[in-house]
Parts: C-alpha cells; sequence; structure tokens
C-alpha cells in the first residue's frame, strides 16, 4: 500500500487551486497554445462563480473587499508551490509566446482571481453611491471592469510589465501586477464618465 505523504497531497491541492481546478489547462486541450487565455477564463470564472453571486446575495463592499484580500493571501500560499509542482511532474513548458519556461507557468492562473477580485470591487460600492443603482447596471459595470481589467493585464502599460521583477518574491510580484492593472482598471472606468459628462457640455456649450 502506497504511504500518504502529506507534501504530496499539499502540492496536489495548490495545484489543483492554483490552476483554478484545472482551468488554466482548458486553452491547450481544445487546441490553442499553453495557457493562452487562462488568465481571462480564471477572471471570468471569478465574475460568475464568485462576483455574480456575492451581487444576487447583496454582499456588501466590506465583504467583497475581505474576498479580496482573501484571494490574495491565498495565491501567496499556493502559487509559487504550484509552480514548483508543475516543474518538478511535468518540467519547463512552453508559455504562450513559444519561449520555454520554468516558472510563473501560463496554467498556474490564480492570479486572473486576485486581480478581477480587486478590479471588480467598485460594483460592490455603487449602492453606497447611488442608491438608485439597479443589479442590472452593476452586472453592466461588473462586465465593463472584466473587459478592462484583461486589457490592461494582456497589455500591461504604464510599468506593469516591471511589477513582475519588483521583488525578490516571485510570487509576490505574479500577484501584484495583476492587482495592479486591476487598480489602473478601476481608475480608468471611474474617469469615463466624467470625461462624457465634460464632452456632452462642450459640445451642448
Amino acid at each position: 500500500m502506497k504511504r500518504f505523504k502529506l507534501d504530496n497531497f499539499v502540492d496536489r491541492t495548490c495545484f489543483i487551486l492554483a490552476t483554478v481546478f484545472g482551468l488554466g489547462y482548458l486553452p491547450e486541450r481544445l487546441g490553442f497554445k499553453a495557457g493562452k487565455g487562462a488568465g481571462t477564463l480564471a477572471s471570468i470564472a471569478t465574475v460568475m462563480l464568485i462576483q455574480l453571486p456575492m451581487l444576487v446575495h447583496g454582499a456588501s463592499a466590506v465583504f467583497a473587499s475581505i474576498v479580496a484580500l482573501m484571494s490574495f493571501i491565498i495565491g501567496m500560499g499556493i502559487v509559487g508551490r504550484a509552480d514548483r509542482y508543475i516543474l518538478k511532474t511535468v518540467g519547463s513548458q512552453p508559455d504562450h509566446t513559444g519561449a520555454v519556461v520554468s516558472g510563473d507557468f501560463n496554467q498556474n492562473c490564480w492570479d486572473g482571481v486576485v486581480g478581477q477580485s480587486v478590479a471588480g470591487l467598485p460594483v460592490f460600492f455603487l449602492p453606497k453611491i447611488f442608491p438608485t443603482v439597479t443589479i442590472g447596471e452593476q452586472f453592466f459595470a461588473l462586465f465593463f471592469l472584466l473587459v478592462f481589467f484583461r486589457f490592461f493585464d494582456a497589455v500591461k502599460p504604464f510599468g506593469i510589465k516591471r511589477i513582475e521583477s519588483l521583488t525578490k518574491n516571485e510570487t509576490f510580484n505574479i500577484l501584484f501586477d495583476d492587482v495592479v492593472a486591476a487598480i489602473y482598471t478601476i481608475i480608468t472606468v471611474s474617469c469615463i464618465p466624467f470625461l462624457f459628462y465634460a464632452y456632452y457640455h462642450i459640445l451642448t456649450a
């Protein structure tokens, strides 16, 4: 009988969570490049399975913020260990660009969960700012935030790319660059209504 090894169990659990229950491997199963779009799938799953249900059940902004913080804390514990597990069991892997890497595997897409958890926070503050906002408008805002977050995370403008080498802790860098992309998303989406308002008044002046 094979002996139970706690380390193996923990490694496998971290791997399952960090790949969002295998979602990170779906693109290559469908014939796409390894890991391409894995972060987007993880972000969509976060919207569908976490943020939309929270909206439906009237979760508070404080609760949503705690969920976002917990996703980051969990990520700090699982992402690095999952990367090491992939390297140990499979070896170096090609990423979505075709380059062979030995860490920060695209299939390990928990950072997409963390980033979307932060990017989606404004919808939970909307009822406090606009008491008449409807849940349909919150759904639309959440979709808008998802699109902008995926854009910023993919393009990595304004120094986001440099965050990947910000500290010696690779796991922190992997997660924090998505947090910064989420912050850029919030700032951008928050400015859009004011830009439209200003543009309207310029045209009607």
